[in-house]
């Protein structure tokens, strides 16, 4: 059977609505008989056609089918590629495999997205995508390249598959594997993989764990394609880690995030940051501190703070992100941080030492306390003022709690923590 259709607007809900439950192929069945009405070959023209809820427009097709397997040339307003579509059959999950020159998703279809992912992924096809420019939001994330495989997790998680069958829920526990989930853009290049899989305390529930390592060429080029400019210039290094959170891979749940990361970056230069648009950044480039520095500091931090290094390791437990030793280094002065800061509620609780020009003896401190990781920011202020007294008064310390958006800095000693006077002004 071949099929030309032209119509202002085509329901692929509505017909699909039609084909039983629960078809009867399986892998080494011939096509059941509902399938023999389909079409083998068909041209599509449409100004809207809808499927799983979402919506494509100006739609120009050439579609072809091969018992369960369709594949289809696309043209549309959102996307532009080739598509092919393996529906499953018996036991058999679907497959999704897709080249596409472009694919623009907006708002609206994110959340729809991100609706479908809410559910298990019980029909969940599995997925070989290739996008060679995304656009997500209303930006250009460059190119995408995802393989996901949807299986059974039986031996992956046992715990889940206990409750379920408490719960009295039938069948396996499914899993939602993401082999590759990579981006590639001019400033940067994102590899990622992990799972989406039924937490352990809950049937309902699911899990959501992610492996990534972030490379970047310029930090400051890639917060601008993101929608935040004027925050960073250059900027090179990278940021690799692990982190989970209740919930689907397109939707962060902070209340519920738990993992590790690690930053390496070098040679940038924090600038003036709109807390609404960067606010744990501003947060992060002291910008609020000028007003608490003595005169020898003001000028470093004062138009923008520019660092040769920022190095650290950074937990993050229910939600809130700690470190014992972030290191942000420049020519002129070594600021050492610890502390924790709440993701969901957008507040902090840290604590930042400011040590003056660096020679070749604290470098090699630094070096030494880099090698140990336990040594935190009293360790090392103790061991710094022992070997360094006469710098003594020259060291400034600060603790930063309050909001992103409105951080209240207090000066303190640097030996005895207790809150001091500002300075006075000359």
């Amino acid at each position: 059977m071949s099929a030309a259709v032209t119509l202002e607007q085509l329901n692929v809900d509505a017909w699909q609505a039609l084909v039983p439950a629960n078809p009867t192929a399986t892998a080494g069945d011939d096509v059941s008989a509902w399938q023999s009405y389909l079409p083998n070959r068909l041209g599509l023209q449409a100004q809207s056609l809808t499927a799983d809820g979402r919506t494509l427009h100006q739609v120009v097709a050439g579609v072809t089918r091969e018992g369960l397997l369709w594949k289809a040339n696309i043209d549309a307003r959102e996307l532009n590629g080739q598509i092919e579509y393996t529906q499953p059959g018996g036991s058999q999950a679907g497959r999704l495999y897709a080249r596409l020159s472009r694919l623009n998703l907006p708002p609206s279809s994110v959340s729809d997205v991100e609706a479908l992912l809410e559910a298990p992924p019980l029909s969940m096809p599995a997925l070989d995508i290739q996008i060679a420019q995304l656009e997500l939001r209303g930006k250009s994330l460059g190119r995408v390249d995802i393989e996901a495989t949807n299986l059974s997790a039986r031996t992956a998680n046992t715990n889940a598959n206990a409750t379920a069958s408490a719960s009295g829920t039938p069948g396996p526990v499914r899993e939602w594997q993401l082999h590759k989930f990579n981006i590639t853009v001019p400033e940067a290049s994102l590899r990622a993989s992990g799972r989406w899989v039924p937490a352990a305390r809950s049937g309902r529930t699911r899990q959501t764990d992610m492996n990534f390592k972030l490379e970047v060429s310029d930090a400051g080029a890639l917060l601008t394609r993101l929608g935040t400019p004027g925050a960073l210039r250059g900027g090179q290094g990278s940021l690799e880690g692990q982190i989970g959170w209740n919930g689907s891979p397109m939707a962060l749940h902070y209340p519920s995030m738990s993992g590790r990361l690690g930053v390496q970056m070098g040679r940038g230069q924090f600038l003036k940051v709109d807390a609404g648009a960067a606010k744990l950044l501003g947060v992060l480039s002291l910008q609020a501190l000028p007003r608490r520095l003595l005169l020898d500091f003001r000028d470093v931090f004062s138009d923008g703070f520019a660092f040769d290094s920022v190095k650290g390791d950074v937990d993050i437990a229910q939600g809130i992100a700690s470190t014992h030793k972030l290191q942000i280094q420049s020519v002129n002065a070594l600021v050492q941080m610890e502390g924790s800061a709440d993701l969901a509620h957008e507040t902090q609780q840290l604590s930042v030492m400011i040590v003056p020009e660096l020679d070749t003896g604290t470098a090699s401190l630094l070096a030494g306390i880099a090698v140990n990781p336990v040594v935190g920011l009293t360790s090392f202020l103790a061991q710094f003022l022992l070997q360094k007294p006469l710098v003594n008064a020259n060291v400034q310390a600060f603790v930063i709690d309050g909001t992103w958006s409105d951080p209240q800095v207090t000066r303190v000693d640097p030996n005895t923590r207790r809150p001091l006077p500002p300075p006075r002004a000359p």
